[in-house]
């Protein structure tokens, strides 16, 4: 059978292969471990059909692959608590303005020595003011109460404006 050998750590290392139940007839190797830094991390969606924008409640899978690297165990992370990055996985929890940066990392111990990034945007939900996923009759009211005063620091403004005229009214 063949087996693969990892290298926990740097140096010369040897290894010993013994016959089963015959411990006169083994073999030996002499190797060097060397680790290699990873110099680059790509990042690209695992969909291609995919774009980089996500609504409340959406998801989007990314991959990164590290070259050349030793350790190719990727770190992501997501510059704003709307959007989560698990795994490659990044779902936007709710809307907010502005782009969100998915960042996705390789550690030597405690310092990053390879980073790439991502740029995803948010898009509004047409219709969802309280920034819920959910388009139902509290949407209607908020918009009813932003139209007769009620400023709620949540509303979200370009999502009651539907036909994108700078206003909300009934033609929204």
């Amino acid at each position: 059978n063949n087996k693969v050998v990892f290298g926990q750590k740097t140096g010369e290392v040897t290894l010993t292969a013994t016959a089963n139940d015959n411990e006169t007839v083994n073999a030996s190797l002499k190797f060097n471990v060397v680790y290699t830094l990873a110099e680059t991390i790509t990042i690209s969606k695992a969909n291609e059909t995919d774009d980089f924008v996500l609504k409340a409640g959406e998801s989007l899978e990314l991959t990164a692959v590290a070259a050349p690297a030793t350790n190719k165990t990727i770190h992501w992370s997501s510059d704003n608590e709307a959007v989560t990055v698990e795994d490659g996985v990044v779902t936007a929890l709710k809307y907010v303005e502005g782009d969100v940066t998915i960042k996705a990392q390789i550690f030597n111990g405690e310092t990053a020595v390879v980073t790439a990034q991502q740029v995803i945007t948010l898009a509004t939900t047409p219709g969802d003011v309280d920034n819920d996923a959910i388009i139902d009759v509290a949407d209607i009211t908020a918009t009813a109460g932003y139209i007769l005063g009620d400023r709620d620091p949540e509303f979200i403004f370009a999502a009651a404006d539907i036909n994108n005229s700078g206003t909300i009214n009934v033609t929204d």
